[in-house]
């Protein structure tokens, strides 16, 4: 392996969810495989939470870009790309790892503008652009990769499906993309299976009634409001059942009013942002989620670590996972009526939940931060070797 090899993170935001515990996880452990690892992101912090707590926790040297925000604003933009540049030939990387759409385009050009000749990198934590986007919305978002997606020598996607919804739209062609599938540190969540009384007596819950909870952020993405319709269609057939929404975010303001709209105030527990997710999802009897696009969601495998059956639209890499025999359920998006009766077969059906959990350690192997890293340490050997004029193969 060529000495001193060295990666960049670019992320647009530090924010808490998938894609930002991918980054820190994969500038961490990466360091112990003999790679040094930085990372840049903008300075925003949003509703849901930030991770910037973890970065310094886990020792990552972090570098904040001013102007690298999340919104198209086209003088920050090209401030952000000045300043990109700048940080890239200051560290003289040997590989930029860019991640989320902002950071994508920005990353790869000042990379190029650099002088440096850094290999690059581009994550895919799912597309930005789904169907329920206006038409000159998606447009701009898949012209925008399209463009960039060239300047990368390397685009790795977290699940096939984000594999073939690239190539659908353009962007790229099947035999172009790796997967890497975004890894969990499972063990917290395996260690904590069971403890069903006192997950609940944190959320003072009775020990006995059914609860169906989710982790999400309150943004339009994740469909929060389906999720109240799921709650109200259930609570009607269950008057006892509980339900858990944790998280935070811009909609944190129109959910609590339609939960109090829709006379479910006694019923629906808003936790805000929580950093022991662990301790609390033993709590649930089915994790529920409403998205309307996703990557591979990171809390289907800490509900399914803790214990606990899925069901799920059908987003992303959801269907690698839950197979209706397996795991869990799958319903299509948008789809409150399907949801319900999904979640009220697992909560009133004797025995179901253990028989869809029968093989679940096996199922979650390959999606670990274990294997995460040691299939980026693959990759990123691989670049710096063609980097420093070596003969490989393709990665």
């Amino acid at each position: 392996m060529p000495e001193e090899v060295s990666i960049l993170h670019v992320l647009t935001k530090l924010a808490v969810g998938g894609a930002g515990m991918n980054t820190l996880l994969s500038c961490r452990d990466i360091r112990d495989k003999g790679f040094r690892s930085e990372l840049v992101t903008g300075p925003e912090k949003p509703p849901e939470g930030d991770y910037f707590h973890l970065a310094e926790q886990y020792g990552i040297r972090t570098t904040i870009c001013p102007h690298l925000v999340w919104r198209i604003s086209p003088i920050h933009d090209i401030l952000a790309l000045y300043e990109l540049t700048n940080i890239i030939k200051k560290g003289g990387y040997t590989i930029v790892h860019t991640h989320g759409s902002k950071a994508r385009l920005l990353g790869r050009a000042a990379a190029r503008l650099s002088g440096c000749s850094p290999m690059v990198v581009q994550t895919f934590h799912g597309w930005p652009f789904d169907s329920q986007m206006s038409f000159l919305r998606q447009a701009a978002y898949t012209t925008m990769e399209r463009v960039g997606f060239r300047l990368a020598h390397q685009s790795v996607a977290v699940t096939p499906e984000d594999v073939f919804k690239g190539a659908v739209w353009g962007i790229g062609k099947p035999g172009s993309y790796t997967v890497i599938r975004s890894g969990v540190e499972f063990e917290p969540f395996f260690s904590r299976r069971g403890r069903v009384i006192e997950a609940r007596a944190e959320l003072g819950l009775p020990a006995d009634c059914p609860v169906v909870g989710t982790v999400a952020r309150l943004a339009p993405v994740k469909d929060p409001m389906t999720f109240l319709e799921v709650a109200s269609r259930i609570h009607a057939r269950l008057p006892e059942c509980r339900f858990v929404m944790v998280g935070d975010g811009p909609m944190r303001s129109e959910v609590e009013r339609r939960v109090n709209a829709s006379g479910l105030s006694h019923a629906v527990i808003l936790t805000g942002n929580r950093t022991d997710v662990c301790r609390l999802l033993p709590a649930f009897d089915v994790f529920l989620i409403t998205s309307v696009s996703e990557g591979l969601p990171r809390g289907m495998l800490e509900a399914l670590a803790s214990g606990v059956p899925v069901v799920s639209t059908d987003v992303g890499g959801v269907s690698e996972l839950l197979t209706g025999t397996a795991n869990g359920m799958i319903c299509p998006v948008g789809d409150p009526d399907c949801l319900a009766v999904r979640v009220l077969e697992i909560l009133m059906t004797p025995g179901l939940s253990e028989s869809l959990l029968e093989n679940v350690d096996r199922d979650l192997e390959p999606f670990s931060a274990e294997r995460m890293v040691s299939d980026l340490r693959e990759l990123y050997m691989v670049l710096a070797k063609q980097r420093a004029g070596l003969q490989t193969g393709p990665p």
